[in-house]
């Protein structure tokens, strides 16, 4: 709402010169100045607003115990693994996870507002082994939920639902 009236009063100025500039035939120079950056005040201003710093988004980093389950293929039984997310920078996130059976996956991924989305990738071998995930932050940023969809070998698609647990 703040952003919508900065911008409101910066097309207001820009009307009042207009004015000024068809009566008095000119600007003083501190006019000028002022016109100038008040909207580029206003943009960086809105930058600020609308985009979280990586300090707002931290929760993401460390230890997280996940738990998946199916729901196409059903024929598999759910499981947990564990994710390590290592790396943040403007919203964007690195991590590497680990399932008993599988080995070691690569995960990819970004915090939005309520949003995290992750695509993972096998490695080792197990590359054939990639997905998606998207889920739901909950309030106290230690459980994310949601639902996942993966491609594996043979040309199957997965998917399910997974709760992340930071540890």
């Amino acid at each position: 709402m703040i952003l919508v009236i900065e911008i409101l009063l910066s097309l207001l100025f820009l009307v009042a010169c207009a004015i000024w500039y068809k009566l008095e035939g000119g600007f003083e120079p501190i006019v000028v100045a002022i016109g100038g950056l008040f909207p580029i005040v206003i943009l960086i201003r809105s930058e600020f607003i609308t985009r979280k710093t990586d300090k707002d988004l931290k929760f993401i980093l460390g230890e997280w115990e996940c738990n998946w389950s199916f729901q196409v293929p059903r024929t598999y039984d759910a499981f947990s693994d564990r994710v390590k997310i290592t790396k943040l920078k403007r919203g964007k996130f690195e991590g590497v996870g680990f399932n008993d059976d599988l080995g070691e996956y690569e995960i990819f991924g970004e915090v939005l507002d309520r949003v995290v989305w992750f695509k993972f990738n096998g490695v080792a071998g197990k590359q054939d082994i990639t997905g998606l995930v998207l889920l739901q932050r909950k309030a106290q940023r230690t459980i994310l939920d949601g639902e996942w969809i993966q491609y594996y070998s043979a040309e199957k698609i997965g998917r399910g639902k997974v709760s992340l647990q930071k540890t």
